[in-house]
């Protein structure tokens, strides 16, 4: 058996017991995530190592990339809008974490998402993810509707750019995006270390030694 799958169980369907093990060690129950069992070393490893497009682009660009450029354009978004410095510092961290889910269980394509009974499979158990990550950092398991709008406004942007940036002519139309964002650029990788600065720092703001000394955790240790 490979170390890294579940072991079996013959209580389940399958054989296998609806738990992974993360970079860290820890077991992720996804029938009934904790919040215990988030950290931020398995989130930030999983997603800087995880491509978009299931890898189909032509410069290679990460989930967290990808979580950078929505927290960026978030934060643009929520600026024009009028934030006060409070709700921009949580708006920011619910951008950051918004595909923080696909750390645990993986970037499930749009089009896989539109096949006959998958959206009911897997909202309920990206909810349960997504909710442990927020009460690991005391967000609102529901986001206020304007963040969501905010945010969901700014992952089609960021889907827009990359677009333009990273795929090949489209033999067929794509769901109706808004317009790039001009001035940036999809593609930019961000290493391990550096993705994992800009978790905590949005979690913990201020507590970071200096933006040229991202903290370095062992597996397993504890981000809080």
């Amino acid at each position: 058996m490979n170390a890294l799958e579940p072991d079996h169980n013959p209580d389940s369907s399958e054989g296998v017991a609806p738990w992974s093990q993360t970079i860290s060690g820890i077991a992720f129950d996804l029938l009934a995530p904790t919040p215990a069992m988030v950290d931020f070393h398995d989130i930030a490893w999983s997603l800087s190592h995880q491509r978009r497009f299931l890898g189909h682009t032509v410069l290679p660009c990460s989930i967290a990339s990808h979580s950078i450029m929505v927290r960026d354009i978030t934060v643009s978004l929520a600026r024009r809008s009028g934030y006060g410095i409070a709700n921009l510092n949580k708006i920011t961290l619910a951008a950051i974490l918004h595909d923080a889910h696909e750390a645990y269980i993986g970037d499930i394509i749009s089009p896989i998402m539109a096949l006959p009974g998958m959206r009911e499979i897997v909202r309920p158990l990206k909810a349960r993810v997504q909710a442990a990550i927020h009460r690991r950092v005391k967000l609102p398991v529901e986001l206020p509707d304007e963040w969501r709008r905010l945010i969901h406004q700014a992952d089609l942007i960021a889907l827009a750019t990359e677009k333009r940036d990273l795929m090949v002519a489209c033999p067929r139309p794509w769901l109706p995006l808004p317009p790039a964002e001009e001035g940036m650029r999809a593609g930019d990788q961000i290493t391990f270390n550096a993705f994992l600065a800009e978790l905590y720092s949005a979690a913990y703001p201020g507590s970071l030694p200096a933006a040229n000394e991202p903290p370095v955790f062992e597996p397993g240790e504890v981000t809080a």
